[in-house]
């Protein structure tokens, strides 16, 4: 396997973590207002979560132990890039951004190489296509929302893809 190819493959891990650990915000959110977080979601939720913080911790703790203020700014970006949206409900909010950050993190997962198949993306891949897969059969509007402008989801999903890339890339002298 290429350097190149091996470091596009960290990188994408690393912004599906980040958006995973800024979802855990958003679900927070769902969990108190309690609207949604109920019966096949909720059970799926709290497994989720379990999973991903036990096994994601140490990514994240190498992560701050490298460069804890560029974490830092890299998350609030992720974060922050959230707080544009608002839908009729702001328990509907909360489960839309949990939901679109998660298929973005995904989407980081499924455009790595041969290492999407080891421990941590697949396991982040298996378990967070279990959350995502019961966010849509239980609550199958939220594939169906649209904006005041008449975009869908996809178009939310797509920001937060471009926006990774964006806040989290290689530079070409560090390439070679």
């Amino acid at each position: 396997m290429e350097k190149e190819e091996l470091n596009m493959d960290t990188l994408n891990l690393l912004r599906a973590v980040m958006k995973i650990s800024s979802s855990l915000n958003d679900l927070d959110e769902v969990i108190e207002q309690k609207t949604y977080y109920k019966y096949g979601f909720k059970i799926e939720a709290r497994r989720w979560v379990a999973f991903m913080e036990q096994h994601t911790a140490d990514l994240m703790k190498s992560l701050v132990e490298e460069d804890s203020n560029l974490l830092m700014e890299v998350y609030n970006a992720i974060d922050e890039a959230g707080s544009k949206v608002q839908m009729n409900t702001p328990e509907h909010t909360s489960l839309l951004l949990f939901y679109v950050k998660l298929k973005s993190a995904l989407h980081d997962i499924e455009t790595m190489g041969d290492t999407r198949n080891t421990f941590y993306p697949k396991f982040i891949e298996v378990f967070t296509n279990k959350v995502t897969s019961q966010i849509e059969n239980q609550y199958n509007f939220i594939q169906n929302t649209i904006d005041s402008e008449g975009n869908g989801v996809d178009i939310i999903i797509d920001f937060y893809n471009k926006l990774g890339s964006k806040i989290m890339h290689i530079e070409n002298d560090l390439q070679n």
